[in-house]
């Protein structure tokens, strides 16, 4: 009751404010007054991450109108622009420095990616930058030359002749995103940088931390760590006497306020999971246990995979990486010592590519297992008792075993541009199969694309492989993937048999010397719906099989050729009547596919389409004569039979 006042106050403010960004400050104030004073902060953060999740909802801007920009980020095959007030991914830019304004000879378009569930996107990791529109430079004119403390000190780590250069570039200027370390995301470097230094000298932690991450803003890029450093160690400045919980949640919360997007950043995940870890009283030896009970959620989210031998080495690996932190510091300072930092660099990286497989869990988790992982977590913290690790462990063997207890199978098709790829999963211990494994000679399409798809499943090796056909687009990606996981066969003509479901190449004896004309035609039912996947196959190939086969009724169907017009005629619709039809095309693709007349054969027949790339991956699940279809742009239909 003492608190009723405070609270019709704030609920008088949000009557007589209309702005809503306003009242959503007010709200979280409101709630965070009452948490310091109930101590209740599972209600405060379950408010506030709601909160913040609605702020991360925004409206695509409209598109620049001219082409003069001001460098404020430099990656590895970019630059990141700023004009108009919003970012910008400029291509084909080097030697340029930071807040350098150029103007570039081009024309802007929106970002786009490969789209498949569960799998890094580009174009939603640029989103949540605040990037919508990238462009390619054909020329650019550097107009003014900037002199600022950051484009001196990036132009002369970038002119050193050392080893530790490339390490600088991706550390501090994150070039290269998939070498960051965790060790760099959450700024624990620093931390113990200067944890080490404050031991052995008269400085004060916090104070000395709060000096190096602002002067480390001052000639640096603004990266997550820096900031997050020097907001913790102001909170600890400004209040040394505040409980050690209120300064943890003060920080997560700040770090939100400034960007929302943080809530799903890894280093910001890291930092806040392990520094609540340090309110609990609890020893160190049980203290090193849980990090490792608390990473392993958090590897299988953003990576996909939890290496658990790198996950108890990780407080050993930490210390490398500061190690090799300092070393290279030292090294572009005297660069004599280039031999060690070299020395240094190969063991970073052997250590950090040490894994052993029958130790390493993949797959993306599912929601209601990372609940349970967390609540038994909290429980082992709060009673202390044996049982929960066992749970625990438990709940590590189904996700290691997951690929094979689900009780559903699944048809995937995957976005992989202008190619095919598609994969199926038998429910029950059954086994897996791809059509066709894309290549592109641009882009590593197995490595980049597919492999993690099937990492993310939780998939340790493939049944069969069936190629369609000889074209790059279909089979490109093959060599690169028996690299990286086992395949006990591939099969490029005849029929197919797994455990539950059985393939028939409709397209058994090719006479045609057209490759494309060769491609198998593979029809299956699957659990109460016929599936037709046509590879590239032409009129030709059409004409034969319904002459063939005239009451071939197909449910879903994968379409000939990317929807080109070669396949996927009038006559061969009207026979086989898809309920619907899978386009598997690359985004603004040089050959315009899917064509017009493509569209209106299916349409005429009333199939309801499905193209990669607007809808990204195509999901079916199957289960008895019961399917649900879903696709990375988050469209869900159910399927069932008349």
């Amino acid at each position: 009751m003492q608190y009723i006042g405070y609270i019709w106050i704030s609920a008088i403010l949000l009557i007589i404010n209309g702005e809503s960004k306003t009242n959503l400050l007010i709200i979280i104030l409101s709630i965070g007054y009452l948490t310091y004073k109930t101590r209740r902060f599972i209600l405060f953060w379950l408010v506030v991450l709601c909160a913040f999740n609605t702020l991360l909802i925004k409206e695509v801007p409209e598109m620049p109108a001219h082409t003069i920009i001001e460098v404020i980020d430099i990656k590895e095959g970019y630059v990141v622009g700023k004009s108009d007030k919003q970012k910008l991914y400029i291509y084909n830019i080097d030697n340029v420095s930071f807040h350098d304004v150029i103007r570039f000879e081009g024309s802007y378009e929106k970002i786009h990616s490969y789209q498949n569930l569960h799998t890094f996107s580009f174009m939603q990791y640029a989103n949540q930058e605040g990037a919508y529109y990238q462009a390619y430079a054909n020329d650019f004119t550097v107009l003014a030359k900037s002199n600022s403390l950051k484009a001196n000190m990036y132009t002369w780590i970038s002119r050193q002749d050392s080893p530790a250069k490339v390490y600088f570039l991706n550390t501090l200027y994150n070039q290269k995103q998939e070498m960051m370390e965790m060790t760099f995301l959450s700024g624990f470097h620093i931390y113990l940088l200067v944890s080490l230094l404050t031991k052995y000298t008269k400085l004060h932690k916090w104070p000395t931390i709060l000096v190096c991450s602002s002067v480390a803003l001052v000639f640096f890029p603004l990266r997550f760590y820096m900031l997050s450093l020097c907001v913790r160690a102001a909170i600890e400045c400004l209040f040394p006497k505040l409980e050690k919980a209120y300064k943890i949640h003060a920080w997560a919360f700040l770090l939100l306020c400034y960007d929302p997007n943080y809530l799903y950043h890894l280093g910001y995940v890291i930092s806040i999971s392990l520094a609540t870890i340090s309110i609990f009283n609890i020893e160190k030896r049980s203290r090193l246990y849980l990090t490792c009970l608390v990473l392993i959620p958090i590897h299988l989210y953003f990576f996909h995979e939890v290496n658990i031998f790198a996950i108890l080495c990780f407080s050993w690996i930490q210390y490398l990486n500061t190690l090799m932190f300092i070393v290279s510091l030292v090294g572009l300072i005297i660069p004599q010592i280039f031999t060690l930092v070299d020395y240094l660099l190969q063991i970073q990286a052997l250590v950090s590519n040490l894994k052993i497989e029958q130790l390493t869990i993949y797959g993306f988790p599912h929601v209601l297992w990372l609940i349970t992982w967390i609540y038994l977590v909290l429980c082992m913290i709060s009673y202390r008792k044996k049982k929960y690790v066992v749970y625990l462990a438990i709940l590590l063997i189904i996700q290691h075993q997951i690929q094979y207890i689900l009780p559903y199978g699944e048809v995937m098709f995957i976005d992989v541009g202008q190619g095919d790829t598609i994969f199926i999963r038998e429910p029950f211990y059954g086994k897996t199969m791809l059509i066709d494994v894309a290549g592109h000679v641009k882009r590593d399409v197995a490595n980049e694309v597919i492999y993690p798809v099937l990492k993310s499943k939780g998939i340790r090796k493939i049944d069969v492989v069936a190629i369609s056909h000889d074209d790059y687009d279909h089979s490109g990606g093959l060599d690169t993937l028996k690299e990286l996981i086992p395949i006990d066969a591939v099969v490029r003509s005849g029929n197919i048999q797994l455990d539950q479901l059985y393939f028939t190449n409709l397209n058994e004896q090719p006479t045609s010397l057209d490759e494309n004309e060769k491609s198998m035609v593979l029809f299956a039912h699957i659990y109460g719906f016929n599936y037709l996947f046509t590879g590239d196959a032409g009129l030709e190939v059409e004409d034969k099989i319904i002459q063939r086969y005239r009451q071939l009724d197909i449910d879903i169907l994968k379409v000939s050729h990317h929807g080109s017009n070669s396949g996927t005629g009038s006559n061969f619709l009207s026979v086989i009547q898809p309920h619907l039809a899978i386009i598997s095309s690359g985004y603004n693709n040089t050959y315009n596919h899917p064509h017009d007349e493509v569209i209106e054969n299916l349409k005429k027949q009333r199939s309801h389409i499905f193209n990669t790339q607007t809808h990204g991956s195509i999901h079916f699940y199957f289960i008895k004569n019961f399917q649900l279809v879903r696709t990375a742009t988050q469209e869900f239909g159910i399927i069932t039979k008349e």
